[in-house]
């Protein structure tokens, strides 16, 4: 429904009801290797075993507003919101052991949206926007069991007091793109905070080595963050360009070990990177740096401090035959790492050839990723608590041929 001219806004109102049902069933039956194998399959673990079905019905009515002016002298203000209203029915049907239940919960949700712009368009853009998220706790969080299917990780289930997770996201942008001189300038601020999440507590017993994991509501990760970039060209031809960036994040994470323990980490990281950009070649020359400072309010723990640096050049040309030859070469380096290997520096090098045929519908690229063999086939990271150094295997050096047919095609006469 919409309404113009009312006292030069004009408004516009969007009301709707979405009801969504799902059905999950669960079921998991282990069994003890402790007799012959012949007997195995009669031996059941009626502790970690269980059967689950779940039925969600969610109804969520909407009434969105949207608030529009043009003034005179081009500008125009925007205003959008959500009114939302989510409301679920779980019903879980749980056999566990001695557990045979049929729990239903009710839950209501008021997630407001909000959004506010104000721009000359073309020009510049200064935007606002709010959101708040909800989500409820699983079913299971409710149920008191215990699973010890890893003797050293007994999960307890079971908090009849557990609150679902509350989210509040808010963010403040602006941009200004000067397309005569194609200068484009950008700054944003952001912050997520979570007042409400549901976290695994856990009790560890160094006399044993058994961790107890339990449910509990705990503040949640709050995040703070800006964002600066700027690019211009430098030359009248405007062939050479410059583009640099700088950005920082401040982040709060809490857990329990024992006890709780909030962990700070702070983020900058800055780039700076030239261009040539000319007709069907383009030439980039930059450098990424990342600096990552972790500390926490806990005795004992160790600041944690690490360097992250890229630099390097990329681009593409069109050769002779109409084939089209894209590389990049690279130095990735790492220091401040506890474990030494993680500390390295690998010259990257990568290239592709492509060509495409019957009026570009058909195109043949043959890709070539680490050249010289540089990558260990390992990528690393550090988790937000600064505990732990995580090693994942990936696939490094290959090569790769690939073909894509493009079946859209273009009408004759433009409408």
């Amino acid at each position: 429904m919409t309404w113009s001219d009312l006292a030069g806004w004009t408004l516009t109102l969007t009301p709707s009801f979405t009801l969504d049902m799902k059905y999950h069933h669960s079921p998991r039956l282990l069994y003890l290797v402790s007799d012959p194998v012949s007997q195995t399959l009669q031996t059941l673990d009626v502790i970690n075993s269980y059967h689950s079905t779940q039925r969600t019905l969610t109804g969520t009515p909407r009434v969105g507003l949207t608030l529009f002016r043009q003034q005179k002298s081009g500008r125009r203000l925007n205003l959008s919101a959500n009114a939302l209203l989510r409301m679920e029915r779980h019903q879980l049907d749980y056999q566990r052991n001695i557990i045979d239940t049929c729990l239903t919960k009710r839950f209501a949700f008021v997630e407001p949206q909000l959004r506010v712009g104000y721009e000359k368009p073309n020009v510049w853009l200064l935007q606002f926007e709010y959101n708040m998220k909800q989500q409820a706790p699983s079913m299971t969080d409710f149920i008191p069991y215990s699973d010890n299917t890893n003797p050293l990780i007994v999960s307890l289930g079971g908090n009849a007091g557990i609150r679902g997770m509350l989210t509040h996201s808010m963010s403040l942008f602006y941009r200004n793109i000067d397309f005569r001189s194609r200068k484009i300038f950008m700054v944003s601020v952001a912050a997520n905070i979570q007042p409400r999440q549901i976290a695994r507590a856990i009790e560890y017993d160094p006399l044993t080595g058994i961790q107890t994991v339990s449910l509990m509501n705990m503040h949640g990760r709050n995040a703070v963050s800006g964002m600066v970039n700027y690019r211009t060209p430098f030359t009248k031809e405007r062939r050479f360009y410059a583009n640099a960036s700088a950005q920082a994040s401040y982040m709060t994470s809490t857990e329990f070990v024992n006890h709780k323990r909030t962990v700070n980490t702070f983020m900058p990281a800055a780039s700076l990177h030239v261009s040539y950009e000319q007709s069907h070649t383009y030439i980039e020359v930059g450098a990424n740096a990342e600096y990552v400072h972790i500390t926490a309010d806990e005795t004992g723990f160790q600041p944690f401090n690490s360097f992250n640096i890229t630099y390097g050049a990329e681009g593409h040309t069109r050769l002779p035959l109409q084939i089209e030859l894209a590389a990049d070469a690279k130095v990735y380096t790492r220091r401040g790492y506890n474990d030494p290997s993680m500390n390295t520096d690998r010259f990257v090098v990568g290239a592709s050839l492509s060509r495409g045929l019957f009026n570009d519908r058909l195109l043949l690229r043959l890709s070539a990723y680490d050249l010289l063999g540089q990558l260990d086939a390992v990528t690393r990271s550090v988790n937000a608590y600064g505990r732990v150094e995580t090693w994942q295997n990936t696939l490094g050096r290959y090569a790769m041929l690939g073909i894509q047919y493009r079946f859209n095609k273009q009408p004759k006469k433009k409408q």
